[in-house]
C-alpha cells in the first residue's frame, strides 16, 4: 500500500542566499502588521533594504516567496523527524515534541509569523501533512494498515 500522504515529499528545502534571507525576515516583519495579499514588493524590499531587482531574479511575487518559505520549513521538519518512522523508542511522543519544538525554536520568527502573528493555512495545512506523512509511514513500516485511520491521523496533526 502506498502513503497517500506522499505528495508532501514535493515540498524540497531550496538553498537561500542572504538576500533571500533577508527577503524572508522582511516578508515576517511585515507579515505582523498586514496581511500577505497586501503586501506589496516594494514595500516589501524597502523593509529588506534589498533592491526591487534582486527580488525578481528570485521569485515572481510574494507567494512564490511565501510558498519557499513554507516548502523550506516543511522539508526542514520532513527530514528532521524522519527517525520517527522506524524508531522503536517506548518515548516516540515526548522525543517528536521535544525534536519540533528544537527545530520550531531554530525557526522561531518563521513560525511565529505562520503560526500566531498572521496564521498561514497552507502552511498548518502542510505540516499536518507531513506528520499524517509519517504516522502512515510508521504504519506501514510496522505491517499495519492505515485504511480508515484518516480520522485519527487528522486529529494527531
Amino acid at each position: 500500500m502506498r502513503n497517500p500522504y506522499e505528495k508532501i515529499l514535493s515540498c524540497k528545502a531550496r538553498p537561500m542566499t542572504k538576500a533571500q534571507e533577508t527577503l524572508a525576515q522582511g516578508l515576517c516583519r511585515l507579515a505582523g502588521r498586514q496581511p500577505y495579499g497586501q503586501i506589496a514588493v516594494r514595500a516589501l524590499c524597502q523593509e529588506a533594504n534589498i533592491a526591487r531587482s534582486t527580488f525578481y531574479v528570485y521569485y515572481q511575487n510574494i507567494d512564490e516567496l511565501l510558498s519557499c518559505m513554507e516548502d523550506n520549513l516543511i522539508a526542514g521538519l520532513l527530514v528532521y523527524n524522519v527517525w520517527v518512522v522506524d524508531s522503536d523508542s517506548a518515548d516516540l511522543p515526548l522525543e517528536i515534541y521535544d525534536r519540533t519544538l528544537a527545530y520550531i525554536r531554530d525557526n522561531l520568527t518563521a513560525f511565529e509569523t505562520f503560526l500566531v502573528a498572521r496564521p498561514n493555512v497552507r502552511f498548518i495545512e502542510k505540516w499536518k501533512t507531513a506528520i499524517k506523512y509519517h504516522l502512515a509511514e510508521r504504519h506501514l513500516l510496522i505491517g499495519q494498515s492505515i485504511t480508515g485511520l484518516d480520522l485519527r491521523f487528522e486529529l494527531l496533526a
